[in-house]
């Protein structure tokens, strides 16, 4: 096995993949959105890009472990929304979809990558 796929099995076992897995909710994408996965880099579990419609890019991630924010328990962040991010529970898929929708204060604003 190369040096990847033993970095790749402690960090699945390290951060309890299969539980996520299991406990991770499916999210209700709208059909006019592009998806683009990306690595869950900086200690998100997942993370993924939107192109909504209007030509708007959203950032979002799932933070399990407290490791980029202080939540408590496992939440999305959304970037940008309200001109900053906005942050909601993990099983909260509807406040999850109207976050991606949001409108940020600033047009030009870009998403975190």
């Amino acid at each position: 096995m190369n040096r990847g796929m033993y970095l790749s099995s402690d960090l699945e076992e390290t951060d309890d993949w299969a539980k996520w897995v299991k406990e991770i909710p499916f999210i209700p994408m709208k059909n006019t959105w592009q998806v683009k996965p990306i690595p869950p880099f900086r200690g998100a579990i997942a993370r993924f890009l939107i192109s909504l419609p209007d030509g708007r890019t959203k950032s979002i991630y799932l933070d399990c472990y407290d490791r980029l924010g202080v939540v408590g328990e496992p939440y999305w962040e959304v970037h940008p929304c309200h001109g900053d991010v906005d942050r909601c529970l993990m099983e909260d898929t509807d406040k999850l979809i109207e976050l991606i929708e949001c409108d940020s204060d600033d047009p030009d604003e870009e998403p975190l990558e």
